[in-house]
């Protein structure tokens, strides 16, 4: 987890947040990502409360792109329902969400099964970073965190491949 332009109090404001929001998950746990074959994409996006279709399929062309780039094989979509660990197939989904004021973010890319067992969207792998921005920049944010955020994944994943 980064935490990028924050001064000391939101950073504890957002950690605490993070602490007793419940989310159990990995963090950035290569190992995990060993068994599979392939990734399929997804994202969203939504500054000040709005969600944006342009910018959100951009950074899902932008994520195939550094995955191609990194020669991981990728999933046409749409994906598989299931994501299961048995087809090979990781679900990467990438979230950016800027409070409604639009000057604080919050990035996430995480690799997911949608059910693994007697589990339900099982996350494997995650990483995020959330801020401070300029209120409207929300399109250039996500493109320069998705970038640093796509790196890790490119990383872990040929760790173990």
């Amino acid at each position: 987890m980064t935490i990028r332009s924050l001064t000391a109090r939101r950073a504890l404001a957002a950690l605490t947040v993070c602490a007793l929001s419940g989310a159990a998950g990995a963090d950035r746990t290569p190992a995990n990502l060993k068994t599979f074959k392939t990734v399929c994409v997804n994202a969203g996006f939504h500054e000040q409360d709005k969600e944006n279709e342009a910018i959100r399929s951009k950074l899902i062309g932008r994520i195939y792109d550094a995955l191609d780039g990194a020669k991981i094989a990728t999933a046409e979509a749409p994906c598989q329902p299931k994501g299961l660990s048995s087809t090979g197939q990781l679900n990467l989904y990438f979230d950016f969400t800027t409070t409604t004021d639009g000057k604080t973010f919050d990035a996430l890319l995480e690799g997911w099964l949608s059910k693994d067992g007697a589990y339900e969207s099982v996350t494997l792998w995650q990483d995020n970073i959330f801020g401070a921005m300029d209120a409207g920049s929300g399109a250039l944010e996500a493109a320069d965190v998705l970038d640093e955020l796509i790196d890790g994944f490119v990383k872990d994943w040929k760790t173990v491949h």
